[in-house]
């Protein structure tokens, strides 16, 4: 089970930091552009909320009701594009890119 000594053995490890910089640039570099749609999507549905709240109130809460509506539909495919990501990173990581090329195509 879960001795002391597992436990020190598992808490002692070395930090290589120079192959740490290298996989946090890369990390970063492949989540920058992901992010940066995140808000940009973010920023579109405030900006139509902001619009139509200049004619009337009712308009404003109608596109309210719109956009949840709109909002549910969108992270489906959201979703689906986000698994299809993690698939193919697990294959490309697990050196399968035959398997990844599959559900490209």
């Amino acid at each position: 089970m879960c001795s002391s000594e597992n436990i020190n053995q598992s808490l002692n490890f070395k930090i290589d930091l120079t192959e740490l910089k290298n996989d946090l640039y890369k990390q970063i570099e492949l989540g920058l552009p992901n992010a940066f749609m995140c808000v940009m999507n973010g920023f579109a549905f405030e900006f139509m909320i902001i619009v139509a709240g200049l004619s009337s109130v009712s308009n404003q809460s109608a596109q309210i009701i719109i956009m949840q509506i709109v909002v549910l539909n969108v992270l489906f495919g959201i979703g689906l594009g986000n698994s299809g990501c993690v698939f193919i990173g697990y294959s490309l990581g697990s050196n399968d890119k035959l398997n990844g090329y599959k559900v490209i195509m």
